[in-house]
This record gives C-alpha cells, sequence and structure tokens, in this order.
C-alpha cells in the first residue's frame, strides 16, 4: 500500500496534473524532441478506465499518451466496444501509443521481436484508427528486458528512463518518491517521466483497493456481457429479470 491513498482518486489525479510548474511543459511521447513532462497511462487491467481519465485531463487542459495492450487477457482492442473507447481518448486529443509485452513472443528477440511489435502496432493503428508511434513496455521490472525499437518513440529509452527524472505509480506505490515534489521540481528544463495506471483512479463504490478494482471489472464485465446476450430470446426468458450482478456473483435463484 501507499502512504499516498488520497492521491488515488480523480480529484486527487487532476490536483497533481495540475500542480506542476507549468502545465503547458506536458507533452506526448510522439512529439517529445528534449525536455517536458511526459505523462503516460499504461492500461494494463481494463480499457473502459481510459476514456474516464481522458475526460479528467481534459477538464484539466492536460495533454497525455495512453499506452495500450493488444495482447490483455482481459480487453480486446478490435472489439467495437473498444474502437468506440479509443476514439473517444483520440478525439479528445491524446496519444495512443503500444503497451508492448515481450513475454508473448518468447522465441524472439532482435528482428524478430521487432517484427512482431510493429504487427501490434498495425492491429492498434487500425482499432484506434491512428497513427502509432510510441511504444512502452509491459511489465519491465518483472521480467527483466528492455528492447528499443527502430522507428517508434521508446518510453524506456535511456534518456528518459533515469531514476531521479522518472515517477511510476506501480502496485500504487511510489517507492518513497513523493508525487508532488517531484513535479514540483520540473524547473530545470530535463525531461521527467510519469507512469500512471488508469485503474487505479476509478472509485465508484466497488471497494477499495485492488479487490475493488477488480470487483469493478467483473461487474463491468457482466454488464456488457448481459448486454451482448441480450439478442438470445432464450437467454431472456431463462434471466427472468435478474440482474446482471447477481449473475456475475453466482446467484442461482429463480
Amino acid at each position: 500500500m501507499t502512504d499516498h491513498a488520497e492521491f488515488f482518486t480523480l480529484d486527487g489525479l487532476r490536483r497533481f496534473v495540475q500542480s506542476a510548474p507549468d502545465p503547458k511543459a506536458y507533452t506526448r511521447f510522439r512529439d517529445w524532441d528534449n525536455g517536458g513532462l511526459l505523462l503516460r497511462f499504461d492500461v494494463d487491467f481494463d480499457l473502459r478506465s481510459a476514456p474516464v481519465i481522458a475526460q479528467t485531463l481534459a477538464e484539466a487542459d492536460v495533454t497525455a499518451t495512453f499506452f495500450i495492450l493488444t495482447t490483455a487477457d482481459t480487453y480486446n482492442v478490435a472489439s467495437a466496444r473498444s474502437r468506440a473507447r479509443l476514439a473517444e481518448v483520440a478525439a479528445l486529443g491524446f496519444e495512443i501509443g503500444l503497451h508492448f509485452d515481450p513475454t508473448v513472443y518468447p522465441l524472439a528477440d532482435g528482428d524478430a521481436l521487432a517484427e512482431r511489435m510493429n504487427a501490434e502496432r498495425a492491429l492498434l493503428a487500425d482499432a484506434a484508427a491512428a497513427d502509432v508511434r510510441s511504444v512502452s513496455l509491459h511489465n519491465p521490472s518483472v521480467h527483466g528486458t528492455y528492447p528499443l525499437f527502430d522507428g517508434v518513440v521508446n518510453a524506456y529509452d535511456p534518456v528518459l528512463f533515469v531514476d531521479c527524472y522518472y515517477l511510476s505509480d506501480s502496485r500504487r506505490s511510489f517507492r518513497g518518491k513523493d508525487p508532488f515534489a517531484f513535479l514540483a521540481a520540473a524547473t530545470d528544463g530535463a525531461a521527467r517521466q510519469i507512469v500512471l495506471h488508469p485503474e487505479h483512479y476509478l472509485t465508484d463504490g466497488a471497494g477499495p483497493g485492488y479487490p475493488g478494482m477488480v470487483r469493478r471489472h467483473l461487474l463491468a464485465a457482466c454488464d456488457e456481457i448481459d448486454e451482448t446476450f441480450a439478442v438470445n430470446s432464450t437467454y431472456v426468458s431463462e434471466r427472468r429479470g435478474r440482474s446482471s450482478a447477481s449473475l456475475n456473483l453466482g446467484s442461482t435463484a429463480a
């Protein structure tokens, strides 16, 4: 757990991004040239959270890059719902980047891994109807590999991945760093990278912490499955008015 529990709300996120000495210093990865604040959201778990965060940032007049997995177990970027969510994020002016997981391809390295990455870029570009020019890595501290790719902005380029200029909320912990102090120091012209995860900032009554995040995801997924099956008359008949939430909770009551 983090000492910054109050940070992990939409209001906390808004206060944080607006505390930068120069709010205009935020830049998208695709536009990065030298210094600036590179605000990044890695969508590891739930794509539903991305438009909510994007709307919050738009209201705060802050730009960012959303890095999207094409190999997630919990969302499908090619689905109609996901395409609509990506379009909503892009329409607000945010960059869509690829969140690449090299462990999906254990036998690939070098050029072969780059080919896989570019194939995922093409898939995501089609789903988002946008150019994909930036790449971040999924869980590099876990798998211990930091490949760099030509032709894209790499979030783990050594120029951008410097501990004193790098802040992450991974596991809902800042590892001893004060996020507000980190931003307050952004007056020296150095590039600073801020890595956040959208699902950390949604607190809508599903419960606190990661258990609440998982419950929120399951309930929303159940609602979407219920909506999908609503065209099936047998399902509607068998459902008999039960809520999708009760289905998710495993109720067998008539």
